[in-house]
């Protein structure tokens, strides 16, 4: 009899966080799920871990081999997967105590067998783990504000149905590795519409050391979604949505700029604008972008000018400090100058208590 859920985890070398991730869903009150965990060879241990807990709990299903991606080692782990609902929680993520019942109970009793997926709300946590504030999923989905990136289901709270997963062909299809979790939401909502839960599923990271969290993954996840979009809207099903092409490059792209952004990552913000323009971007607010980052990047310069000037004092303090102790040390080693240490010392003392 197949499990009602599978809950897909790819992981690479985090060693420090796989173990909570895993223990959270051995928490929740079903037994009736399996645990696919793809791991890209990691070698911090987290191997070891998982081959552990698998080993101790027969319904985790561990794989360890080398990946080409994120997205390819997701792949892999769907196509092992045997359940009815797929959920996918990311190696520094945990669910909320009594998650997967909850939601288990609301597909049953609202008979949403023929959802692509389910989405709800969540928190935001660190890496640590603890907690930043809370998501409220917008519950009015459409492929028209899924487009225009106005609603964006978090994949940690969401759950794929198989049958529509299978329906739709999406393990067979030639997906844009940079940007695979958006376009399998994409074919998932364009062959059966999603169903918003108003419950709180999982707790997701928002970090510097998350998936996508570096100025380079960030451009090809970019680029990757303009792809995407560039080959959908000329196609045969994305026909009847071609008119919202240009707004909805310009928000990826502004929601890629809005990450640089927060994350003080001011260096590749242009490639972004000139995207902007090329894709007829209101002037106006092209003007305001830029003096957003002229301000963030003077801001940054002055920040960083400070820690370069503290840091250089501190280094001039230092080496004063070392100069002084050595002479210091060099008076006390001298025999029979007690009047010369008495008199060099005390002033040296009362100097370095000053500083």
């Amino acid at each position: 009899m197949a499990p009602f859920f599978s809950i897909v985890t790819f992981v690479k070398n985090r060693s420090d966080k796989i173990a909570k991730c895993i223990e959270s869903i051995q928490r929740q009150n079903i037994n009736n799920l399996e645990m696919v965990i793809q791991d890209g060879s990691s070698t911090d241990g987290t191997k070891e871990i998982c081959e552990k807990m698998a080993f101790l709990d027969k319904r985790i299903k561990f794989v360890s081999e080398n990946d080409k991606s994120p997205t390819d080692a997701w792949f892999k782990a769907l196509k092992r997967c045997r359940g009815d609902w797929i959920g996918l929680l990311m190696s520094d993520e945990t669910y909320c105590p009594n998650a997967l019942i909850s939601v288990k109970s609301i597909i049953r009793s609202q008979q949403l067998s023929n959802s692509s997926f389910i989405y709800g709300n969540g928190f935001t946590v660190d890496y640590e783990g603890d907690l930043l504030g809370e998501v409220h999923a917008d519950k009015n989905f459409s492929i028209e504000r899924y487009l225009l990136n106005e609603v964006l289901p978090h994949p940690g709270n969401c759950f794929i149905n198989k049958k529509i997963l299978n329906k739709a062909k999406i393990l067979n299809r030639e997906i844009h590795w940079g940007c695979g979790e958006y376009e399998v939401f994409l074919r998932l909502a364009l062959c059966a519409n999603p169903t918003h839960v108003p419950i709180y599923i999982s707790n997701f990271a928002v970090h510097q050391n998350q998936l996508g969290g570096s100025v380079k993954a960030n451009r090809e996840v970019t680029e990757s979604e303009l792809l995407l979009f560039k080959k959908f809207f000329g196609s045969k099903e994305g026909k009847k949505f071609r008119h919202l092409e240009n707004q909805a490059c310009i928000g990826i792209l502004k929601r890629s700029l809005t990450i640089l952004i927060t994350k003080n990552f001011l260096e590749d913000s242009y490639f972004y604008i000139k995207e902007m323009i090329k894709f007829g971007h209101e002037r106006k607010k092209i003007y305001d972008l830029l003096y957003l980052i002229t301000k963030e990047k003077i801001k940054k310069n002055r920040q960083e000018s400070k820690k370069i000037k503290n840091k250089i004092q501190s280094n001039n303090k230092q080496n004063f400090l070392n100069t002084l102790l050595a002479f210091m040390g060099g008076i006390v080693c001298a025999k029979n100058h007690n009047i010369i240490i008495l008199r060099t010392v005390k002033p040296i003392l009362r100097l370095l208590s000053k500083l």
